[in-house]
């Protein structure tokens, strides 16, 4: 049988615990993933990009709004 000192129980308790923690971490984020776009990746792609995005010689260019340049507004003096 294998003696742990007093120490080493505890991190090995506190190890595990943090892997276990660590497992349902990614697991949870891949279910809110999975939830937030879901949609998206069970579309196919043809139509994800007619409906967001602009046909050009049948190459479809899906419009990022990351990438849009936000609008410059002139300051109004009052």
């Amino acid at each position: 049988m294998i003696n742990f000192s007093d120490m080493e129980a505890k991190f090995y308790l506190i190890f595990y615990l943090f892997l276990l923690y660590l497992i349902f971490s990614i697991i949870y984020v891949l279910i809110a993933l999975y939830l937030l776009y879901g949609d998206v990746i069970n579309t196919p792609i043809n139509n994800v990009a007619a409906n967001n995005g602009i046909e050009m010689n049948e190459i479809f260019v899906v419009q990022n709004p990351a990438f849009v340049e936000p609008a410059h507004f002139e300051e109004i003096d009052l």
